[in-house]
């Protein structure tokens, strides 16, 4: 696979010393920020390597596999039985030998990443009472690869993790007045995209120029003064891939280099829709990413489950960066106000409430809720709560009006109320 570059940005500072960048564009696609919660807190960026310890090996080590003081990786992670362990990239790197060891593939010791870390004690938008289900360390991690590599996720690397980054940064730095890219299709409660709008997204397996997603990307360059739609590299460099623009560069590297002091950020997991990433169960249309979940009433179970689409990976999407810890502390309270107690990632679905995406947008709801009641199948009313929470309708209402299964129930209980 394909390296990315490693030479150290001539960085210009983004927060304060540059002019603000031309927009030469109209934005592509709706800009009113998707709320989704995410995590804000200390953010750090890291460059790793990833060794996949199978769960067979993993189980004959003992009580104690592969000490972190013996092997110097940097954090673990479980996955099912097995382990992942994430090491500092380097020339000669202890990933390797670890993974020697343990006769790794390719993949757990080729692959290089970028990780977003969150300490969970520097997490602000958490309530106290859902702080233990949390792990200690909250990571999220996207590959890293070259833009002309052939690697199966250069698109959410390059299409979405970096425009991700460079925009909340150039946000913050008042270098661009609003936003102009956005990727709502991955910001969903489950992946939802069909396989023919994937291709028309990200052109999975072809060149990365020709889908929507990269010309979105092309609108945020070149709001910041890029003519170069490909460039993410050293303008010193002399490739193609060259930034002309020192503002793009002194933002884009900072997604390829690890950072001295971590961000204040909000984080959110998006969907990795690449099919070949899918796990799990195909559904009626062949389409594989689809998990059994057991169907509940008044918290019991019912013997029956659902279908959801939650077999894909999730890649770190950064929807915002604070310029201190005021602004990030408004912006948990605000958040933890929305939360129920189910976890930090849960919207606030209270009868009568706006769902997230409509808080403090009154009229946008009114609307949205007009066209999603003509919508709904003109069944009994005791019926149509049954199909929604069977999880028959969230797929055709929830999506694209950007609301979860619990807020559309909500809305739906909270309008028969008054009938």
């Amino acid at each position: 696979m394909s390296s990315v570059s490693q030479s150290q940005p001539k960085f210009v500072d983004p927060f304060g010393h540059l002019k603000k960048g031309q927009t030469t564009a109209e934005p592509p696609v709706e800009t009113t920020p998707y709320v989704a919660s995410g995590l804000i807190g200390a953010t750090s960026l890291v460059v790793v390597r990833r060794v996949y310890v199978p769960a067979d090996f993993l189980a004959s080590l003992g009580e104690d596999p592969l000490p972190q003081s013996e092997f110097g990786w940097l954090y673990s992670r479980k996955k099912g039985s097995a382990l992942e362990l994430y090491f500092p990239d380097a020339p000669s790197s202890l990933a390797e030998r670890v993974a020697r060891m343990i006769k790794a593939d390719s993949m757990g010791a080729g692959w290089r990443e970028i990780a977003l870390i969150q300490p969970l004690a520097g997490v602000l938008n958490i309530a106290d009472e859902s702080r233990g289900k949390w792990s200690s360390t909250i990571v999220t991690t996207v590959a890293y690869e070259a833009f002309a590599s052939s690697g199966r996720d250069k698109a959410m690397f390059h299409l979405v993790f970096l425009p991700s980054l460079v925009q909340s940064l150039a946000l913050m730095a008042k270098m661009i007045d609003k936003p102009v890219w956005s990727c709502p299709e991955l910001l969903t409660s489950e992946m939802l995209i069909s396989p023919e709008d994937q291709q028309k997204l990200f052109n999975f397996g072809g060149p990365l120029e020709e889908c929507e997603y990269f010309r979105r990307r092309q609108v945020l360059w070149e709001a910041l003064g890029e003519r170069n739609p490909i460039a993410y590299l050293d303008p010193a460099g002399g490739s193609k891939y060259a930034c002309t623009s020192e503002q793009l560069w002194a933002l884009v590297s900072l997604g390829m280099t690890q950072w001295a002091s971590p961000l204040l950020a909000r984080v959110v997991n998006g969907w990795n829709p690449n099919p070949a990433q899918a796990y799990g169960d195909t559904d009626a249309n062949g389409q594989k990413g689809i998990k059994k979940v057991p169907i509940k009433e008044n918290g019991q179970d019912t013997g029956r489950t659902q279908d959801r689409h939650w077999g894909h990976p999730t890649i770190p999407v950064v929807m915002e960066i604070f310029a201190d810890e005021a602004s990030a502390m408004a912006a948990a309270e605000i958040d933890k106000n929305r939360f129920t107690k189910r976890g930090a990632h849960a919207e606030a679905a209270q009868p009568g409430g706006l769902p997230a995406a409509y808080v403090g947008k009154d009229d946008d709801w009114n609307q949205a809720w007009a066209a999603i009641k003509s919508m709904l199948p003109p069944v009994p009313p005791a019926l149509l709560l049954v199909r929604i929470k069977s999880g028959t309708l969230d797929k055709s209402i929830c999506a694209p009006f950007m609301i979860t299964r619990d807020e559309l129930l909500a809305a739906v209980e909270h309008d028969q109320a008054q009938a």
